[in-house]
């Protein structure tokens, strides 16, 4: 797949329709306010340069390039930040990642968008309005309030 093809198809929501869509999917499931699931997944190397073998040789043992994926329930693949070395974790490439940089963006309509949540307050539920949409993660990451 060429670049401007993938372009194309890997990205985020742009209109306010296609925000709506996948704010709406995710609301359905049970996550409101939530606009796809992000994670790093590392490939394996195995021509890397032997320059590069320790720079790329993490976790796995082996030499790997990560990359971070943002993508729907659907599995649909919404964004890809370009690769890193296997070296580095999710905490570290998310700081680089454009897609976070355009969800915690507080000019973009993403991070003005409320949405109302449950919790509990001793035996008595209570409603939160929060404000700014959010990703799934697991615990690799920052602790960002929209993350």
């Amino acid at each position: 797949m060429g670049t401007k093809k993938a372009k194309e198809v890997i990205k985020l929501p742009e209109t306010e329709e296609e925000l709506r869509h996948v704010l709406g999917l995710y609301e359905r499931k049970g996550h409101p306010g939530c606009v796809g699931s992000v994670d790093c997944v590392h490939v394996i190397w195995d021509q890397c340069p032997a320059g590069l073998h320790s720079l790329c040789t993490g976790k796995e043992k082996v030499p790997t390039l990560a990359f971070e994926v943002v993508s729907s329930h659907t599995k649909k693949i919404l964004a890809v930040t370009k690769d890193f070395p296997g070296t580095y974790n999710d905490k570290t490439i998310s700081k680089y990642d454009e897609a976070i940089k355009f969800l915690r963006d507080i000019k973009n309509r993403v991070a003005n968008y409320k949405w109302k949540s449950l919790y509990f307050d001793g035996d008595v539920i209570k409603t939160r309005l929060n404000k700014g949409c959010y990703f799934i993660c697991d615990g690799g990451y920052c602790f960002w309030d929209i993350l």
